[in-house]
């Protein structure tokens, strides 16, 4: 018999902000996969669930997969293919496993692609989501920014796109959210003046927001020239039109 495959956001890095139903997941699974960027590396999702595992007698089994940072696809289809397999294998075994994440696992997560992966190796795999916390919700309620007020359009951007598909993007939306990194900081003022936004646009800069040296900083789209800025993966900006 076929186990369950259960992917679970465990929130943005901080176990207090791990919910209820995650806890009782992990729990009650028979095996955990964390998934980390460097074989030699700590996995940030699994020290953040240590707590709740601690608590148990008889703690689930512990697969630590490795997904490297990198944007080159063919690497990626190979690790996801690769690890679909270690994971399936568990699910044949008749176990229920658990696949945590950083945040939500649908939301920019390592689950996605290997949960499809799964799924088409084996379309009656059980699957459920227990969702998470995300770094732009918890960026949001540390800065006390509220991210959409009324009708206004929220959009979610990853750092890494091209500045003229931003342009494009920042047309039609009232708040901008920038996830995975600061990479492209410096360079918003000017581009996002041609849409509308202006000098005095509020900015939220929340860096690490994965651990206890959590840094918020709050200030205008003015100031970003003046910005330090780390290319920290694990950071998130909130821009408002006004």
């Amino acid at each position: 018999m076929l186990g369950k495959l259960v992917g679970v956001g465990v929130g943005p890095g901080k176990p207090e902000l791990i919910t209820i139903k995650a806890s009782k997941t992990l729990k009650s699974v028979d095996v955990i996969c964390a998934p980390k960027a460097r074989l030699h590396k700590p996995s940030l999702a699994l020290t953040t669930v240590k707590p709740i595992l601690q608590e148990l007698e008889r703690p689930p089994e512990i697969l630590e997969l490795v997904y490297p940072m990198t944007r080159n696809l063919k690497i990626l289809e190979n690790v996801w293919e690769s690890n679909a397999e270690t994971i399936l294998a568990k699910l044949k075994e008749g176990k229920k496993v658990a696949f945590i994440t950083l945040g939500d696992p649908m939301l920019y997560s390592t689950f996605i692609h290997t949960c499809k992966t799964i799924m088409g190796k084996c379309p009656e795999v059980e699957v459920e989501i227990v969702p998470g916390v995300t770094s732009l919700t918890e960026c949001a309620a540390v800065s006390r920014t509220p991210i959409a007020e009324g009708e206004e359009v929220v959009a979610i951007i990853p750092s890494s796109i091209d500045l003229r598909k931003i342009k494009r993007i920042a047309e039609n939306a009232d708040t901008l959210v920038f996830m995975k990194g600061t990479k492209l900081l410096k360079e918003l003022p000017k581009e996002l003046a041609f849409c509308g936004f202006a000098e005095s646009s509020p900015v939220i800069l929340v860096k690490k927001s994965d651990t206890s040296r959590e840094e918020v900083k709050t200030g205008r789209l003015g100031d970003l020239q003046n910005w330090e800025v780390d290319g920290n993966y694990f950071s998130t900006v909130i821009i408002k039109r006004r």
